[in-house]
Parts: C-alpha cells; structure tokens; sequence
C-alpha cells in the first residue's frame, strides 16, 4: 500500500497536476506485469517487537524495515539515505541501481 502512494507522490511532484495522477496509475500498471508479493501494514505488536532492532534517524522509516525484515525482502530500494546504516542487514539499493542489476540478470 505503502508503495502506492510513493509512486503517486513522486509523480505529483514530477508532473503537471493534470497528467500526475494518470502517470502514477500507469506506472503501477507496469509494476503489476511483474512477479512480487504484497504485503499488509504492520500489526501493532510487530512494530513492539521488533523496534529495537532497526534504529533510523527518521522515525517513520522505522516500519519499512520492519517489514522489510518480516517478510524477508531482497532489497529495500529508496532514494532515502537513512536506510544506509542498514547496509548490514539488507541490500539497500536506489531505483537505478536495482533497474541495472535487473537488466544484467535478464542479459546474462
């Protein structure tokens, strides 16, 4: 769900207000073509237990790694540099950075 909204807030900054929304609803089109797995919010008990274990500078990034550690993600994949001091527990990747691992994959 999460995600949504992060595409749709990236095109609303990128684009004209008119075209924003269609952009962002295309764009999860493309994301839908491709295999992944969603997953729901955290439970409150979740986010009790496992607190302590992902410390950020920014509070609100807290429940992404959360998450991110639940269910076992291969990559948290962000612009947003607090994520950095969990390059020891996850494969912190921007966008590019994952497009051109993805691309070296499918032309090997």
């Amino acid at each position: 769900m999460k995600a949504y909204q992060e595409v749709f807030a990236f095109c609303k900054m990128t684009f004209s207000p008119e075209n924003a929304g269609y952009i962002a609803r295309d764009a999860i089109g493309e994301l839908c073509k491709h295999k992944f797995e969603l997953m729901g919010l955290l439970t409150r008990m979740e986010r009790l237990i496992y607190k302590r274990n992902f410390v950020l500078d920014d509070s609100t990034d807290q429940p992404h790694a959360i998450a991110a550690y639940i269910h076992h993600c291969d990559y948290l994949v962000t612009y947003d540099h607090h994520y950095d001091v969990l390059k020891n527990q996850f494969h912190v990747v921007t966008p590019t950075e994952l497009l051109k691992k993805l691309e070296s994959i499918q032309g090997s």
